[in-house]
């Protein structure tokens, strides 16, 4: 989570928490090359695994590894695939919420909860309206703390409808159409205050990225202004996301998108934790989704290899690591008049951003209403 600082927690200690004990990983080998209608793969609170996976929509490959920085640190992300009866895929990356103290229990009930609600008949929105009441009674029962949380974010892709996008928090999906001049069909923005930016044209996607050098830099040289600043250096202040904290819990809202237009064979969708788009701008992931849309494997570690890059010479943000890649292997035809519903409108993002700063300084209180207008 951008909330989070490293954890330099042993494995399986923290500060009272509860910890559930996750179940073995598994191995690429041990997982079927075709998911089966209603199948579930579900890599939750500390497993490190590779999936490479092959769904009538197209091909799957995902990873997930803790923080390679802080040794014998639990993985508080998780991935979750679900192929339902209708052939529809649905892909999830579940990103717990370390700063809380109970990210990887957090991520595991999350996954859980898919599992269960998806095999019901729910839709992702109610399951994922339905994560802090089940925060609550786990924690009420004993198996879980007080305070945790996760960033999560979906994307439903079915034979014959518009793919749907919900999330909460900064979880990113990308869906990019690879060509000569690569498109962006769609991105989801992260709901902080950097993201709030993006989304209206305040800052652009690297300055959200901007370490306290660079924006001393930037400043320096005209090329960002203190308001700019203020909503680059809040940004660990995620105003969306499904938490508990002293075992209670605000009202939550989410964010869903349905596109206003098909798949098309070839399409790259990118689910990504906040691991991977703190260190890689979109920018660059538009560019490798189309010079190696046709190998996810390839992509994959592409992107991977980025991230360590970032680590190692740039000092970027160190995080668990997760990221699912899909490449739509046939055109995906839409048959019904499409709607776009934003869950969260402008003005309810505004409101979220204002009640969630603990002491907004007037200038950001300022920028944001500016934007909003």
């Amino acid at each position: 989570m951008t909330s989070t600082s490293n954890d330099p927690r042993p494995q399986g200690k923290s500060n009272g928490e509860q910890r559930l004990e996750p179940s073995e990983a598994p191995t690429k080998e041990s997982l079927p090359t075709l998911l089966n209608p209603r199948e579930s793969i579900t890599i939750a609170g500390g497993a490190v695994a590779d999936l490479n996976l092959a769904t009538p929509i197209g091909t799957v490959r995902a990873k997930t590894f803790g923080d390679k920085s802080v040794e014998g640190r639990i993985n508080e992300d998780g991935i979750h695939i679900n192929q339902g009866a209708n052939g529809k895929l649905t892909l999830t990356v579940i990103d717990g919420m370390g700063g809380l103290g109970g990210g990887a229990t957090a991520a595991k009930i999350t996954a859980d909860r898919y599992d269960e609600g998806l095999k019901q008949g729910e839709s992702v929105d109610e399951i994922q309206q339905s994560l802090q009441p089940k925060f609550l009674a786990e924690n009420a029962a004993g198996r879980a703390p007080a305070t945790m949380g996760v960033a999560v974010g979906s994307i439903e892709i079915a034979p014959g409808e518009a793919p749907t996008v919900t999330h909460a928090g900064d979880v990113k999906i990308l869906i990019v159409r690879p060509g000569e001049e690569p498109q962006l069909v769609f991105q989801s923005f992260d709901h902080d205050s950097a993201g709030y930016g993006v989304r209206h044209g305040i800052i652009n996607d690297s300055q959200a990225r901007y370490s306290a050098e660079q924006i001393a830099d930037a400043m320096e040289q005209g090329n960002l202004d203190e308001e700019q600043a203020k909503l680059i250096r809040k940004r660990n202040g995620i105003y969306c996301s499904a938490n508990i904290q002293e075992g209670s819990a605000e009202e939550f809202e989410n964010e869903t998108n349905t596109l206003a237009e098909p798949l098309q064979k070839g399409d790259i969708v990118l689910v990504l934790g906040d691991g991977v788009t703190d260190n890689v701008p979109v920018s660059a992931l538009i560019k490798k989704a189309s010079r190696l849309a046709d190998d996810p494997d390839a992509l994959v570690d592409e992107i991977l290899k980025s991230v360590d890059k970032q680590l190692t010479w740039q000092a970027g943000k160190s995080d668990d690591t997760t990221l699912a890649v899909v490449r739509i292997e046939k055109d995906v035809p839409i048959v019904d008049s499409i709607e776009s519903e934003d869950v969260v409108s402008t003005a309810n993002l505004r409101d979220e951003f204002l009640r969630h700063q603990a002491s907004p300084d007037r200038e950001i209180l300022e920028a944001v209403e500016l934007a909003a207008k």
